[in-house]
């Protein structure tokens, strides 16, 4: 919680510096930060407000490492096929989750918990920044140079204050909303969710494990499509697939039903940050697109830390996961249906074209 509060607060700040500083820079130091601090969690001891503290810096870190860093210098990099551009730089998490808990695992067994996390931390870190070094490449808008890219000042859009303050902006950050406490409060619980209805652990942790790698497909196809259909028919499907999720799960599913199940909440779960992604830059333009789509993931990163909470505090008020799932259904369905209800692009002057 205090890392998804920190994100809330601090997306927005970490926008506009990437607006007026360029990815490079920002991104380096919320890498170098973000990986120090992880690692200083080793320090950990009987003090929570040490404990505390550290996440304050891991969270402080985190803003400066999430898509508000990456997703703008992709965007302004690609004009024909940016939502497949977005939906592959966007599979680098899938890439991870699935590495990481097995690196983890390996150095937990060797070096403990203490060690884990500098371990980590380093081998990410080693990865990471040299890769932003030689690979990422921008500037403010005040140090161009002939023959280069043209910055993100190139490009027309919406100043700050007229995206957020539209209703195509308030339906968007909604929708986004109301899909990440929900799906999350799914993905979190669907272990015992499946428990609850008679699956056996190893069967219903085999459902689970369909979820991360239907996400990788979902986000690729998402991406794929957003290059030739509009948003908002492919969010209308992906934010209501969990919806049919939910009414399937109230049956008492089997093995390959829960396998199913899994699957349709991982293509939706994987698609959504594409949808929201391009549906930014395509709406509000890349002037400002980096202050514009950061506050948008401080409040979904806010509300990936609330979803788990309230799904947990149902479980405890009725003992049973299924009015949760009752309860999640017209959420998806409010997200699918704001989502349709989005007018056509506007056009903007964009230099990558």
């Amino acid at each position: 919680m205090i890392l998804a509060t920190v994100s809330l607060i601090a997306s927005g700040f970490v926008g506009a510096a990437v607006d007026r500083y360029g990815s490079r820079r920002i991104g380096l130091a919320g890498l170098m930060l973000y990986h120090a601090a992880f690692a200083l969690l080793a320090t950990t001891g009987p003090s929570i407000l040490n404990w505390w503290l550290l996440w304050l810096l891991v969270g402080i870190g985190f803003s400066c490492t999430t898509t508000t860093i990456w997703a703008p210098a992709v965007a302004g990099r690609f004009h024909a096929s940016r939502g497949l551009a977005i939906a592959v730089m966007l599979c680098g998490t899938g890439l991870s989750m699935a590495i990481m808990p097995l690196v983890a695992t390996i150095l937990l067994e060797q070096f403990g918990w203490r060690g884990a996390l500098v371990g980590c931390s380093a081998i990410v870190a080693a990865l990471a920044i040299p890769l932003v070094l030689l690979f990422l490449h921008d500037r403010p808008p005040t140090a161009q140079q002939p023959g280069e890219l043209e910055s993100l000042a190139a490009f027309d859009g919406l100043t700050v204050r007229e995206a957020t303050r539209s209703w195509v902006y308030a339906r968007i950050a909604i929708s986004a909303v109301a899909f990440t406490v929900a799906s999350l409060a799914l993905v979190v619980h669907f272990v015992p969710i499946l428990s609850e209805d008679g699956l056996a652990p190893h069967a219903a942790a085999a459902a689970a494990g369909a979820i991360g790698l239907a996400a990788i497909v979902g986000r690729l196809t998402a991406g794929m499509l957003l290059d030739h259909v509009h948003a908002r028919y492919i969010a209308v499907i992906c934010f209501g697939l969990p919806a049919v999720a939910c009414g399937l799960l109230l049956t008492g599913p089997g093995l390959a039903a829960a396998i199913a199940i899994g699957m349709l909440i991982g293509f939706s779960s994987g698609s959504e940050l594409d949808v929201v992604a391009y549906a930014a830059t395509r709406y509000f333009g890349l002037r400002h697109i980096s202050t514009i789509y950061g506050i948008l993931v401080g409040i979904i990163t806010f509300a990936a830390g609330v979803g788990p909470f309230l799904s947990g505090l149902m479980f405890d008020l009725f003992g049973s996961y299924d009015h949760l799932i009752l309860s999640v259904i017209p959420i998806f369905l409010l997200g699918s249906l704001l989502m349709g209800s989005l007018p056509a692009y506007p056009r903007w002057q964009d230099a990558s074209r």
